[in-house]
């Protein structure tokens, strides 16, 4: 299987960000570079932790919208033959590999992949509730030029931290309902 670059490109970072700062403020007030993306870094964790954990809504300086949590049902939908429509469904890729062991011996990936009704198991999400829980930039509310070319992607961190604590015991489940 072919895999996507993986990451988004940037064109402003946290080294362009500190070049900003040193040409805006003084020379007086002026900290190391490592001082300043260790504040950054632990501004920004302390944030995401609010968010995931008490359900913040983190509203973005300039008027660029919010980011918060939110949880939505995955509604099942039929194909014109009354079966359930399985392309937006979340494949459990663990599941389905040990079941395609199981069910195709002998056969590669790439074999299996070439079979047309190859059986699959799908998320159910019932430590949940049957719930989806994601990250939501609300950039409706933003006053920004452009807003449609915005876009959020949290780091691989808390998207694990996320589904750390949904599957944790003190998850209390209480994110707004999209």
């Amino acid at each position: 299987m072919k895999r996507s670059k993986g990451k988004i490109e940037i064109h402003c970072g946290l080294k362009d960000f500190f070049k900003f700062y040193k040409e805006r403020y003084t020379k007086d007030n002026l900290v190391e570079y490592d001082v300043y993306a260790k504040v950054i870094k632990e501004l920004n964790e302390t944030i995401a932790k609010a968010i995931i954990y008490d359900n913040y809504d983190f509203k973005m300086p300039g008027r660029l919208g919010y980011l918060n949590i939110i949880k939505k049902k995955h509604k099942l939908k039929m194909d014109e033959n009354g079966k359930v429509d399985t392309r937006y469904l979340p494949v459990d890729y663990q599941a389905t590999k040990k079941l395609w062991a199981k069910e195709y011996p002998g056969l590669t990936e790439e074999e299996i992949l070439q079979i047309p009704d190859r059986k699959r198991v799908f998320h159910k999400n019932m430590h949940s509730d049957g719930y989806i829980y994601s990250w939501y930039f609300d950039k409706y509310t933003s006053n920004a030029k452009n807003k449609s070319v915005y876009y959020f992607k949290p780091t691989r961190t808390n998207s694990r931290e996320l589904a750390a604590h949904v599957k944790s015991e003190d998850f209390s489940g209480n994110y707004y309902e999209y």
